[in-house]
């Protein structure tokens, strides 16, 4: 406090009519500093380039160590960063139509029945052919087959079928004259209700079945006739001479695609990854129905063949790709975390398929995960926010460390994907809030009154109608003891509110006793700058 004691002038020589302003002070009892912190709270943006208008730098991506590395791609398009997710679908259908050399079918012997038809058994315009003419003296069973390798170009380990068909067409003319007791040579089948069943020689008769068998290319694993179809009454007697029966084309189709679709899947995944090996074949049974007839098989026709299957991309289960940025750290023991707020917005386009309910945007800051994830199936093909106001991720963050932001596309389910999916993400934002507390450097005030230091008494007598030049000195207190500019240094008291004028490194202001009330006047001084100790001078 400065005081002023002001004393009116009666224009005469007498001391007691003297105008005069006394200021006076005790220093030690009366000055106020603050001796504090400022606490300051911050908000900034800890992300760079988190709109991605100018690339990914400084983003970078990484995928998962599990899974399948494969499945996904990072890239950048139209402002966004993209988790590309491969799917595609394919057809096999280049086994069709009438099997033909010139298709990729050769004739192979079956190893358990090594015997082949004795008349023919070869490819021809017609189809797979055999013919076979057996005068019995035991039974016999012989067979004629063709293979042919299915080549699907690609790593079926990576794949699943979903689909599959296949058929054949056959064809038959056998004779079906009576053979038994005869005692001709006209060839006729003995088949259920021919004569010859009743005889104690006759089992289940004389057919022909047809049949399909796939296997893995070296044959390891064989999936034998997993479509067939046995004659039952072909050939059955139809008079004496030479009488024919017929089959006429007949398709055969497999009775449970499932069973097929498992079939392929299991040689694939487990034997080979890219071939396959099919055999079409006729197995061929003479019985011996009496003591010897003869079973003639005249025209024996496998005359089309058609297998198709259609596979996805398989999505292996626990895969994962990442965009991640490591930023600045928060250092120093004044500073403390308030909180973070992490927002972003995504798209996925096409939509997520519900193969994969599980599949999601996970949040990973300095290699922990958020409690929260975005559910990829709640994602459309229009950028949208993760979530309505951000993620409050403050526990996340810590002090001392580059802090690094993860947003990770993480597949949890095996799936299969029939076309690629891309998921965007953009406007990524990770505002960090937090305090700094700063201690107030020390002050001290140095008053000088129309030039005299007053730094201890701090008082004067001025005439009335006289003016009192009041500077002061605000600076460290420490050593080297520099002045404090840019501060804000005022006095207040009765009539008196004037803001102290920088000078140099001094603050000063004029003040008129005209101003003040006759007699003491105490005015009080306050000097302030943040980051130091604030002065009050009462």
């Amino acid at each position: 406090m400065i005081n002023f004691n002001n004393t009116p002038n009666a224009q005469n020589n007498e001391k007691s009519n003297n105008s005069y302003i006394n200021l006076q002070e005790n220093l030690q009892e009366r000055d106020f500093k603050s001796h504090g912190t400022v606490e300051e709270e911050f908000t900034e943006e800890w992300l760079q380039n988190g709109n991605f208008t100018s690339g990914t730098d400084p983003w970078y991506n990484i995928t998962g160590s599990e899974g399948d590395s494969s499945d996904v791609n990072a890239s950048y398009s139209n402002g966004a960063a993209n988790y590309e997710i491969f799917g595609e679908e394919h057809t096999y259908s280049l086994i069709n139509g009438t099997p033909s050399t010139a298709k990729g079918w050769i004739k192979s012997q079956n190893s358990q029945y090594p015997a082949e038809p004795n008349q023919a058994a070869d490819l021809r315009t017609g189809g797979a052919y055999a013919r076979h003419h057996w005068s019995e003296t035991e039974d016999q069973q012989v067979i004629g087959q063709w293979d042919k390798t299915i080549d699907t170009g690609r790593n079926m380990s990576d794949y699943v079928v979903t689909g599959a068909s296949l058929n054949m067409t056959v064809n038959a003319t056998v004779h079906s004259n009576p053979g038994y007791t005869s005692g001709n040579s006209w060839g006729g089948l003995d088949v259920t209700a021919d004569e010859s069943e009743g005889d104690s020689q006759f089992n289940v008769g004389d057919f022909i079945r047809y049949f399909i068998t796939i296997s893995d290319i070296d044959k390891t694993k064989v999936y034998a006739e997993i479509l067939s179809y046995q004659t039952s009454g072909l050939g059955a007697d139809h008079g004496i001479g030479n009488q024919y029966d017929y089959l006429y084309d007949t398709v055969i189709v497999i009775d449970d695609e499932n069973d097929l679709i498992f079939i392929l899947n299991n040689l694939f995944q487990n034997y080979n990854d890219q071939y396959l090996n099919i055999t079409i074949g006729m197995f061929f049974n003479c019985e011996d129905n009496w003591n010897s007839d003869d079973d003639f098989f005249e025209d024996i026709y496998i005359t089309s063949v058609n297998f198709t299957f259609t596979y996805k991309k398989k999505i292996n289960r626990d895969t994962s790709l990442s965009w991640k940025q490591v930023g600045n750290k928060i250092s120093g023991s004044n500073v403390d975390i308030v909180g973070a707020n992490l927002k972003f917005k995504y798209k996925v386009d096409p939509v997520w398929p519900n193969d994969s309910p599980n599949a999601e945007i996970r949040v990973i800051i300095n290699g922990s995960q958020f409690s929260e994830t975005v559910k990829l199936k709640t994602g459309t093909n229009n950028f949208q926010d993760a979530k309505s106001g951000g993620f409050d991720v403050g526990y996340l963050i810590r002090k001392n460390v580059n802090i690094s932001l993860s947003l990770q596309v993480f597949l949890a389910d095996e799936f299969e994907l029939n076309q690629t999916i891309i998921i965007s993400i953009d406007d990524v934002s990770l505002n960090i809030t937090y305090s700094v507390n700063t201690l107030e450097s020390p002050t001290e005030f140095n008053i000088y009154l129309n030039g005299i230091d007053k730094s201890l008494d701090k008082s004067i007598e001025i005439p009335w109608r006289e003016t009192v030049n009041i500077t002061v000195t605000y600076r460290n207190s420490t050593l080297p003891k520099n002045p404090i500019l840019d501060a804000t240094v005022d006095i207040n008291g009765i009539g008196i509110s004037e803001q102290l004028n920088p000078i140099g490194s001094n603050y000063s202001v004029v003040i008129n006793s005209t101003k003040l009330a006759f007699g003491n006047n105490y005015l009080a001084l306050h000097a302030e700058k943040k980051y130091y100790e604030s002065i009050d001078d009462t």
